[in-house]
């Protein structure tokens, strides 16, 4: 059971480096080294996939190592299609969503007027805001080998729950027919982030609560909280409700025969435990006040792309606010 606590560890490795280098906290791009991870990742596929015929299936064996292999959105039928007019579909999550590809057709794409160009997909909310616009992109073979009949674009984004609009670059090839009422064929794979209820409480002058940031397995939630000296940071205070008393005094026992120094080497300070809740203090200098927000925003990116590319284990139950 040692490693129940232990998978709060490593964000903490990551927490104390800082936000430093997060120039732009709403580009996913600056997720750190397990974003560039994941950008290496797709950027392989597309690099080994010369044929322009393996990207597909490299794609949906990693979707069902997290059983995410059916689309979150998919207004395509099996009629003839035609190009020309198409319009944008809209497409509605009823909770926040971790986009992973967005895939458009475009059958006729060979008559364009622009036949060399790449074709970008991307999703945009009601005020314009656009989502994945510059992910990496490659085309696959469609039926017959017609070639640059698919389009597939790969960003790692996150969106809340709402309505967003489908847009694409080249609107002139993008097929559709009436069976989809005109709009564009479109599928878009992705993972549910679930919303937290939990009651964070008020702010005041020496002390933020900080937002959650995931559920490990066999944990109920976790609140993280931060106690500032001034303008900086003094305690990071991390609580665990666990599922059952038993874990929690098995998450304790980590502590207690930590052989390898890992709490101390995150500046673990006490804790305290009661019931199937276990608290542990940090220290911490690292974070300034302004600065907070962002901080722990980085920390929750970072975390979802970190088990995202372990396919050793299922994805956790991850929380958006």
């Amino acid at each position: 059971m040692k490693k129940v606590l232990l998978l709060l560890l490593p964000i903490f490795s990551f927490l104390f480096v800082g936000c430093e280098n997060d120039d732009d906290e709403d580009s996913p791009s600056n997720g750190g080294n397990n974003t560039a991870s994941y950008e290496s990742m797709v950027n392989n596929w597309i690099t080994e996939d010369a044929n322009h015929d393996s990207l597909t299936t490299k794609m949906f064996d990693f979707l069902k190592t997290k059983n995410a292999t059916d689309a979150i959105f998919d207004n395509t039928n099996p009629s003839g299609v035609t190009y020309g007019s198409a319009k944008c579909p809209t497409v509605t999550f009823n909770t926040p969503m971790l986009i992973f590809c967005v895939w458009t057709y475009h059958w006729d794409y060979i008559y364009s007027e622009n036949p060399d160009e790449t074709v970008y997909s991307w999703i945009e909310d009601s005020n314009g805001k656009a989502y994945g616009k510059e992910a990496p992109t490659h085309w696959q073979y469609g039926q017959g080998r017609k070639a640059k009949a698919n389009w597939l674009s790969f960003p790692l984004v996150e969106v809340p729950a709402g309505t967003y609009t489908v847009k694409c670059s080249s609107m002139s090839t993008w097929s559709h027919n009436s069976s989809s009422n005109g709009y564009g064929f479109c599928w878009i794979y992705g993972f549910p982030i679930e919303k937290s209820n939990n009651n964070k409480g008020k702010e005041d002058a020496s002390t933020s609560v900080a937002k959650d940031i995931f559920y490990p397995q066999g944990m109920e939630y976790i609140e993280y909280k931060v106690t500032f000296k001034g303008e900086t940071s003094e305690h990071i205070i991390a609580t665990s409700k666990y599922l059952s008393e038993e874990t929690a005094i098995s998450a304790e026992q980590s502590i207690l025969e930590d052989e390898n120094g890992t709490f101390k080497a995150n500046n673990y300070l006490s804790h305290e435990r009661d019931g199937k809740t276990l608290s542990i203090t940090y220290g911490n200098e690292y974070i300034k006040k302004s600065e907070v927000n962002k901080f722990f925003e980085q920390a929750r990116r970072s975390y979802i792309i970190s088990r995202l590319l372990d396919e050793s284990e299922s994805e956790p139950n991850i929380i958006w606010e």
